[in-house]
């Protein structure tokens, strides 16, 4: 059997990460059994380290930089990897408008099966600090992603609309089959 020590268990993972209005670009470590930087910023630790700093501030610059969780506003992974996640895969997308404090940010929020008929509020409480969001636009900077994992306890609201061509296929379905008799 092979021996593993924990340099050959991290991955490098550069991200930016957007907090108190600066953003700062760096690496996160990501250890086996995790596959995501998704997974390493809803775990239960507080902070998050951020190794090899690009910033504006030359006193940081490629310096070591602890954040706490909470106050970060998102996080874009801007190389992922892979060990073969096998995670949640049945589910919906639901547009979604996300208010923090300065910014509004829109997007699609996954919503897994065994969640899709409970509300909002659930989902976000089942959430530990992020909320994970696809096919981001932030209209005030002109700005698009992705993706992007929003900090939850800056989200001041959440405004939802359930699928509407899920709604019109549902009716168009008991149309189809009232039409069949």
């Amino acid at each position: 059997m092979e021996n593993l020590n924990s340099e050959s268990m991290k991955k490098k993972v550069k991200v930016r990460i957007n907090v108190a209005g600066k953003r700062y670009v760096g690496f996160v470590n990501v250890f086996h059994p995790i596959t995501r930087v998704s997974d390493v910023l809803n775990n239960e630790e507080k902070f998050i380290t951020l190794f090899e700093v690009d910033a504006i501030d030359p006193l940081l610059e490629k310096a070591h930089l602890v954040i706490n969780k909470k106050q970060i506003v998102f996080v874009q992974a801007l190389e992922e990897f892979s060990r073969n996640y096998k995670g949640i895969h049945e589910g919906r997308f639901v547009g979604v408008k996300i208010r923090t404090i300065d910014l509004l940010i829109e997007g699609n929020v996954f919503q897994p099966r065994d969640l899709v008929n409970q509300t909002f509020s659930a989902l976000l409480s089942s959430q530990h600090y992020f909320l994970n969001v696809k096919d981001v636009v932030i209209p005030e900077k002109n700005e698009k992603y992705a993706f992007l994992a929003i900090g939850s306890s800056q989200i001041c609201s959440l405004e939802y609309n359930l699928d509407i061509n899920m709604k019109k296929q549902e009716r168009n379905l008991r149309k189809n089959h009232s039409g069949h008799k």
